[in-house]
């Protein structure tokens, strides 16, 4: 006796593969380099918030993630380590898109992160910051302007140095 398969199971999986393989995320227009990254507040995990206007002269790495994204999950030691080599010289910021404050705060407990972590629940940072996927990392340079952009993961490894790399030509900027 054949075993069918079920078509909504499989329609379902070939969904969750293309979003997989489209670093968890839809199809957008991403900023480009040279665009004035747009401005925002945002609740920070520590109970402060955070404006990006007021980080203007200094660099700032901007990362989008979720806690189901595993690419995402799975370079977040590269951010605490760029957290913990450029101290106050850079901001760090990861905004998670669109999950609740709760989800969020059980991963950092776990995860034991000290880098700065904002919650974008009903995707309104998100929604400025449009990308073909997550994570999405942009570098946003001394004067507002987005230097370069970093869509998908290759690892926290690869990605600390390719991070690495543009925070220290835009430091020298």
């Amino acid at each position: 006796m054949k075993k069918r398969i079920r078509k909504p199971g499989l329609c379902f999986l070939a969904v969750l593969c293309l979003i997989w393989l489209s670093g968890c995320g839809g199809v957008h227009q991403e900023l480009g380099q040279e665009s004035t990254a747009p401005d925002f507040t945002v609740k920070l995990s520590g109970g402060e918030s955070f404006t990006l206007s007021d980080a203007q002269g200094k660099v700032v790495l901007l990362n989008f993630w979720a806690t189901w994204c595993s690419p995402c999950v799975e370079e977040m030691p590269a951010l605490e380590k760029i957290y913990q080599e450029y101290g106050e010289q850079i901001e760090v910021l990861a905004v998670d898109c669109g999950e609740e404050k709760a989800v969020v705060d059980r991963f950092l407990k776990e995860k034991d992160y000290s880098f700065p972590v904002a919650y974008d629940e009903n995707n309104e940072v998100s929604a400025k910051y449009p990308s073909d996927g997550i994570p999405y990392t942009l570098i946003i340079g001394k004067d507002g302007k987005v230097t370069e952009t970093f869509t998908g993961s290759m690892g926290a490894e690869a990605q600390y140095k390719m991070y690495r790399r543009a925070l220290k030509e835009a430091v020298a900027q």
